[in-house]
C-alpha cells in the first residue's frame, strides 16, 4: 500500500514539473553534499562533477541562471556564470520538508530536466553544462 502511494506521488510530481515531451532523469547517486548541507541553501549547483569546484545555491525558484555566479572563494570556477556551467547538484531539502530539486535545460522550467529526491546528490545528465533554470518543490 505504501509503495503504491509513493509511486502515485512521484508520478504526480513528475507530471507537474517536467515539460510535455521533455526527458527527465533522477540523478541521485549519493547523500547530500557536505558543503551544501552546511550552507544556507536547499539546492546547490557545482562547477565540476562529483560536487567539486565552486558552488552556487538557492532556496527558491530561479527562472534564469544567467545573472547568477558561482560563489567567490569556493573553488575552481568561482565567479563564473552558473548558467551552462554546472556539472553536479545537491538537494538538502529534508530541512524544509519532502521537496525535490530540479534543474532545467531552458529558462522558465523548460526542456529536459534532471531531478533529485531530498538528501541526495548527483552529476547532472540532461543538463550537464546546459542548465538554465532551477526549482524546488
Amino acid at each position: 500500500m505504501a509503495a503504491a502511494s509513493l509511486v502515485a506521488i512521484a508520478a504526480g510530481l513528475f507530471a507537474t514539473s517536467a515539460p510535455a515531451g521533455a526527458a527527465a532523469r533522477d540523478i541521485g547517486s549519493g547523500g547530500v553534499n557536505s558543503r551544501c548541507d552546511s550552507s544556507p541553501y536547499l539546492l546547490c549547483l557545482f562547477y565540476s562533477g562529483n560536487y567539486s569546484g565552486a558552488y552556487w545555491g538557492t532556496s527558491s525558484y530561479v527562472a534564469n541562471l544567467s545573472n547568477s555566479r558561482f560563489i567567490s572563494g569556493t573553488g575552481s570556477g568561482a565567479g563564473q556564470v552558473v548558467r551552462n556551467n554546472a556539472a553536479s547538484m545537491s538537494c538538502d531539502t529534508s530541512v524544509a520538508g519532502n521537496l525535490w530539486c530540479w534543474s532545467y535545460y531552458n529558462t522558465n522550467r523548460g526542456g529536459n530536466v534532471d531531478y533529485l529526491l531530498p538528501q541526495r546528490s548527483g552529476n547532472l545528465y540532461y543538463t550537464w553544462n546546459d542548465e538554465a533554470s532551477v526549482d524546488i518543490f
